[in-house]
Formats: C-alpha cells, sequence, structure tokens
C-alpha cells in the first residue's frame, strides 16, 4: 500500500492509519490471547500467570519507551522496534499452538493453529501499511519504507519455528 502514497502524506490520514491499527492490535490482543488464556482457569488465583505477563509487557515496553527517548526520531524508532518485538512474541505463540497440534493428535489443535495464523496475518496488514505510511512521511523512499516494514515483520515465522522448537 506504501506505493499509493503520496508524498504530502496528510497526518490526519496517519492517525486515521494508526488508530485503525491500534485498535485491531488491541483487539487482537483482548479477543486472541487474554480471553483464550483466562478461559484456561476456573479460579482466581491460577489466572496470575497472565497478569504478571502482561504487567511485564507493559513494564518492558516502558523500559524501550525510556531507552528509545533520547533518539530524535524517536516515533520511528519506537514503532519499529514496538512492531518488531510484538512481531516475535507473535512467531512465538504461532510456533506453541503448532507444536499443541503436534504433539496431540486432534485435529481441532491443527484447526486452531491455523485459525491463530491466519488472524495474525490478517492483523499484520494494518500494521505494516501504518508502519510503513510513518516511516514513508518520514522522507525514506517507498522500497525503502517498505523494506524495512518486512524487516519488522520477517522475525515472526522465525520465531515461529523457535517457538516450535522449544515447547515440541
Amino acid at each position: 500500500m506504501v506505493f499509493f502514497l503520496n508524498k504530502n502524506l496528510n497526518s490526519k490520514y496517519l492517525e486515521l492509519i494508526n488508530g485503525f491499527t491500534s485498535g485491531v492490535m488491541i483487539s487482537a490482543s483482548i479477543f486472541g490471547l487474554i480471553i483464550p488464556s483466562l478461559e484456561n482457569y476456573n479460579h482466581t488465583l491460577r489466572c496470575l500467570p497472565v497478569f504478571v505477563g502482561i504487567i511485564l509487557g507493559t513494564v518492558f515496553l516502558i523500559v524501550l519507551d525510556i531507552l528509545l527517548y533520547e533518539n530524535k526520531n524517536k516515533k520511528v524508532y519506537k514503532l519499529f522496534a514496538s512492531m518488531t518485538l510484538h512481531n516475535i512474541f507473535e512467531g512465538l505463540s504461532i510456533g506453541l499452538v503448532f507444536s499443541l497440534a503436534y504433539k496431540n493428535s486432534a485435529s481441532s489443535y491443527l484447526i486452531s493453529a491455523i485459525s491463530l495464523t491466519i488472524g495474525i496475518s490478517l492483523q499484520n496488514l494494518p500494521e505494516t501499511f501504518a508502519l510503513s505510511s510513518i516511516l514513508y512521511k518520514e522522507n525514506k523512499s517507498k522500497l525503502k519504507s517498505f523494506i524495512h516494514s518486512l524487516l519488522s515483520g520477517f522475525v515472526e515465522p522465525i520465531f515461529a519455528v523457535v517457538g516450535f522448537i522449544l515447547t515440541i
């Protein structure tokens, strides 16, 4: 999509892209990760690992934000770093689900793994478009913006394999 953008990109348009992307990511996190994780627990104290994970993830992003604050192009670097980090963990979760499908012969595990992969792939589209749009707005070429966005997502299949191997 970045190849169809005009160099005089309106900031309202970028805000719309970022808002839409944020909505997709938050919805995917809540409905695709947090709620299914909580459904596995039948007692309040047993869901503690889910809440600890959410808190650790939040603290990690705050630390990342602080570390990148000093950079003059902080908005672009923060977005690139957070998207790349986000894709690493998405890859790990895909690898884990495929590992469960491999270990268990029930077709429901494989269907879940494929569904998760499709869902994550679909929500990666607006993420990649948002990143490439912002990179392009920050005076990178369309091709460089596209390549950087691709590199951000390239870690996902690599970490899917890593997640699969670690949990097999």
